[in-house]
């Protein structure tokens, strides 16, 4: 039967016994066997690699876009998780073997190991820089953010990562790194003291970037400086200022202070007062008034709820209108030609009314005459007002006249004249 079966016959008969197949082979059945285990799940490791996971992986791919994140998620846990499953195959197939109960201590840590090696090195992976999140987080923020604060977030992701898993993984191996973390705080501190003020300027870089707070291009002001944002790193601030100087500022300086980002006005004001004649009509000053303020708010590019145009007050130099109104455009070059257009409009509505503007009076005083105009005494002549009535005078701006030296003054304007005039 023996020879007739072959070895077939007898692996049958040993099955049929109860005899294992390692105990059949003899002293090299725990080998044969191990490597049987190992090859049966390399294999079945491999063979699930290329049929499910690519099927994922062209799943993924063909859902676009809006599939990234989980796209990279897969690649990304791709080699790890082949380590992890190698860590597991050469486990069970040591085990087949009947090893030592310290080479079984071995394998258990070893792979522990791996699990904790494979977990860090999948996150790693992850947070790559041209990571699909991180790229998203870039262009949700601006291209200042995805040039700066990525490269950045993802380098200290990184770090993070390699400094937690070497940490646990020497605790796996039973090392003491108590110590250790208590050097590297005392030396965290003592940088962070050193480079305060680095760090400060890099939070608020960061702060800036995620906020929003300007972006280049803008107009910004604060109590130092006023210009256009050149550019924005993570340390510091480029600015152009009107004069075309270069100013580089901290960004801890814009953070910390009043900052004031002119492009971000959703509309432009302007506010100026018309100074009339005194002599103008009440009926012509109002009829003047109220056709301004319509043809203001009749404007499109002005914003006919903020338009005001109204007799603020009467004062010694004239009549005072004040005028207040918002173009819908903040451009300053469109501003300029909208305020050139309604200013024209203004001189336009004065001529048709007839009024005129009140313009300021200038008293020159020949060498050798009198400063004082004629029929001034008293308290007149002494502060240089004009005195006097007639529609010469109407509207006239009554001013406080320069005394030229006292030795050019004619007697009776010199020191004591009054006092003698008085007497």
């Amino acid at each position: 039967m023996e020879a007739e079966g072959g070895i077939g016959v007898s692996v049958a008969d040993a099955f049929a016994q109860g005899v294992s197949l390692t105990a059949w082979l003899g002293p090299w059945g725990r080998p044969v066997g191990a490597v049987l285990v190992l090859g049966a799940l390399l294999g079945l490791g491999a063979l699930f690699s290329r049929t499910v996971g690519r099927r994922w992986r062209r799943a993924l791919e063909a859902a676009g876009e809006d599939k990234a994140v989980w796209k990279e998620a897969l690649l990304a846990a791709g080699p790890p998780a082949r380590l992890l499953w190698a860590a597991l195959a050469v486990t069970l197939a040591a085990a087949v073997c009947g090893p030592p109960p310290w080479v079984g201590v071995a394998l258990e840590k070893g792979f522990r190991a791996a699990v904790i090696v494979a977990v860090f090195w999948g996150l790693y992976r992850l947070v790559d820089r041209n990571a699909a999140w991180l790229r998203r987080l870039g262009a949700r923020h601006g291209a200042e953010f995805q040039a700066t604060v990525v490269p950045l977030l993802s380098v200290v992701l990184r770090f993070t990562l390699v400094a937690v898993g070497a940490t646990v993984l020497l605790q796996e191996f039973g090392y003491r790194i108590d110590s250790l973390i208590a050097g590297l705080g005392l030396g965290g501190l003592a940088v962070s003291l050193a480079a305060k003020d680095t760090l400060a300027n890099l939070f608020a870089g960061a702060v800036i970037l995620i906020e929003r707070t300007f972006a280049v291009g803008d107009w910004i002001e604060t109590p130092d400086v006023s210009g256009t944002v050149e550019a924005i790193t993570i340390r510091s601030t480029k600015i152009r200022t009107f004069d075309q100087g270069l100013v580089t500022v901290p960004n801890a300086n814009l953070v910390g202070g009043a900052l004031k980002n002119w492009s971000r006005m959703g509309r432009r004001r302007t506010m100026y007062r018309l100074l009339l004649d005194r002599t103008t009509p009440p009926e012509a000053l109002a009829r003047f008034v109220a056709r301004f303020r319509a043809h203001l708010q009749a404007q499109p590019d002005v914003v006919p709820d903020a338009v005001t145009v109204a007799f603020e007050q009467v004062t010694e130099a004239g009549f005072s209108v004040l005028v207040t109104y918002y173009t819908r455009s903040t451009q300053y070059d469109a501003w300029l030609q909208i305020n050139e257009r309604l200013n024209l409009d203004v001189l336009r509505f004065l001529e048709e009314e007839g009024i005129a503007l009140a313009m300021p009076e200038r008293v020159l005083v020949a060498a050798g005459a009198s400063p004082w105009p004629e029929g001034a005494t008293g308290t007149a002549a002494a502060l240089g007002l004009a005195v006097g009535s007639g529609a010469d005078r109407a509207g006239a701006v009554f001013r406080p006249k320069e005394a030229p030296p006292a030795e050019k003054r004619p007697p009776e304007a010199k020191e004591g004249g009054e006092g003698e005039r008085g007497k």
